[in-house]
């Protein structure tokens, strides 16, 4: 999530940008802002009806993401997912070379990322990265 926060504020600063920005602030904005929007979500959660919020791993949406859509529609008690499905097919079909981009992760970034952010990946039950080089 960090590397393509990142990747991302960089393509669009740099072509709409009326100033200069300092690469390593917009690297701690990510990191902290992230952090405050984890951590006030998780505060605020209990707030939401549980039938009406449902989490999903991103790598079980892309393995199969029609189950997921299906487990969507019936966790939130949405109607309408067979009326959709023939479209949920043609675009999933129509993704199927979808390549995701690769980021290389430095030992810096991981470092950082376990730092500000572990109890995200703790909650998600995500495997904590470790730097190559201690």
């Amino acid at each position: 999530m960090y590397a393509s926060t990142l990747r991302f504020f960089r393509e669009v600063f740099a072509i709409y940008a009326v100033q200069t920005w300092d690469d390593d602030e917009l690297q701690q904005g990510i990191l902290d802002n992230v952090r405050e929007m984890y951590e006030r979500f998780n505060e605020t959660r209990k707030l939401i009806p549980k039938d009406r919020i449902i989490d999903i791993k991103y790598e079980d949406f892309i393995k199969d993401p029609l189950t997921q859509l299906k487990r969507i529609y019936t966790e939130l008690d949405i109607d309408g997912f067979d009326e959709a499905k023939d479209a949920f097919v043609r675009y999933i079909k129509s993704q199927e070379t979808y390549k995701p981009n690769v980021h290389e992760i430095s030992d810096d970034i991981i470092r950082k990322v376990n730092e500000h952010w572990d109890f995200i990946r703790e909650q998600h039950g995500y495997e904590r990265l470790e730097p190559k080089n201690k």
